[in-house]
């Protein structure tokens, strides 16, 4: 299971990063993957972006309802039924 932060932009670099730490005297790391910080972000860094988008649903479970559908009435009734995952950018639900 992944964890979504509302409201966290995708950082430019682990130096700018709320994960980022650094223990005195000078111990930089990555509270999540204890790696140490670049200034940049690298390739195996855990965060992954999430684009604009509008809500967002089980596309797999969706499909299995909509296989039992008899018409395109109904399936447009087991999209808007969906149970959404993440809501939409605009607090769409």
């Amino acid at each position: 299971m992944s964890v979504l932060i509302k409201g966290m932009e995708m950082p430019t670099s682990c130096l700018r990063c709320g994960f980022y730490r650094r223990v005195a005297p000078v111990y930089d790391y990555c509270c999540i993957s204890s790696a140490i910080p670049k200034g940049y972000v690298p390739d195996d860094c855990p965060l992954v972006p999430v684009p604009d988008h509008g809500r967002l649903i089980d596309a797999d479970s969706l499909r299995c309802d909509v296989m039992d559908c008899l018409d395109v009435d109904e399936a447009l009734v087991c999209i808007d039924d969906a149970i959404t995952i993440i809501p939409g950018e605009d607090g769409e639900t």
